[in-house]
């Protein structure tokens, strides 16, 4: 019922049996270190199995009365989040910061072999590879780094088309249509074409999804990036283990799909949270062409369910 544990020994039963051991002693092989970047608030974590093994076992109401009979443990953020998803009550996922995410997403795995947590963790996951994405933009024109510049950035709006332009003779100029050509920056060096480009993508960003334009972004400050190595679609993993084939089927791209799949990925290799590319299809095509190549029905997630469980269900 506890996320982590700060004072084992302090810790109350949620029974009226009075005659009980100290919790430190019941527990002892139970709990282990907290480890990880993730800031929290006690430095003990009970074992996975042992966690779903106990929760199983318990009601609510078993439940309700464990939390209540332990207040001085019950603080901080990931413990809020924590107990919303074991009382099932929904996590407003879109209103958490980058370290709220970090806690919902730690607190499923916590919780994968009691709950169905998988709509929640895949939209944390979404959102949280969002906002670390538009931080690198945050950080060269967020709100509180940019201001002005109010002509070049009308510019570009207009030459994109799909925000407005702020200024009223911009918006008349925008009245007569032709085509534009493609647009560059340039410039000498240190007169913010960065954070005027970089202020243009945040805008967009922070747009309803379906209108947005696409963005990519490429970190040369990285030792590890180099221009005249471009990233290979057959061997590139992202750091949450999928591959281009995972990411072309979320997208329903199908001639990603068929291509990659051509060229030697397996349809079946699982990715972030043991997902194969046919739990990601998110189109009828995708899911048709990846079972017509032979990928597996039912190798299961991190979450027990199969590609074609849900597939169905849905």
């Amino acid at each position: 019922m506890l996320a982590t544990i700060r004072d084992v020994s302090a810790l109350s039963p949620s029974t009226s049996v009075s005659e009980i051991s100290a919790a430190d002693r019941i527990l002892e092989d139970d709990l282990v270190r907290a480890a990880g970047s993730l800031p929290l608030d006690g430095d003990w974590v009970m074992r996975n199995t042992v966690r779903a093994e106990t929760l199983r076992a318990m009601s609510d109401q078993d439940i309700r009365d464990a939390l209540q009979s332990n207040p001085q443990e019950r603080t901080g953020r990931v413990q809020s989040i924590f107990e919303d998803l074991l009382m099932q009550r929904e996590v407003a996922v879109h209103d958490l910061d980058e370290r709220g995410l970090e806690g919902l997403l730690q607190a499923i795995v916590w919780l994968k072999d009691v709950q169905l947590t998988e709509d929640v963790a895949a939209a944390a996951r979404q959102r949280l590879a969002w906002i670390r994405f538009a931080s690198h933009f945050e950080r060269m024109a967020g709100d509180a780094v940019f201001f002005g510049r109010v002509s070049e950035m009308d510019q570009l709006r207009s030459h994109v088309g799909v925000l407005p332009p702020a200024r009223l003779l911009q918006k008349i100029k925008n009245l007569v249509g032709k085509a534009r050509p493609a647009l560059s920056l340039s410039g000498p060096g240190s007169i913010g074409k960065s954070a005027l480009a970089a202020r243009f993508a945040l805008e967009h960003l922070r747009i309803d999804e379906r209108v947005r334009i696409p963005v990519a972004y490429l970190d040369f400050d990285r030792a590890d990036r180099d221009i005249g190595d471009p990233i290979d679609p057959l061997t590139y993993i992202a750091p949450d283990g999928d591959t281009c084939l995972h990411i072309a089927a979320h997208r329903g791209n199908l001639r990603a799909v068929q291509l990659l799949v051509k060229a030697g990925l397996d349809p079946d290799r699982q990715g972030d949270m043991g997902y194969t590319a046919l739990h990601y299809a998110s189109t009828p095509e995708v899911v048709e062409f990846l079972l017509g190549c032979g990928a597996s029905r039912t190798i299961k997630n991190e979450f027990g369910k199969s590609p074609v469980g849900w597939k169905d269900a849905e």
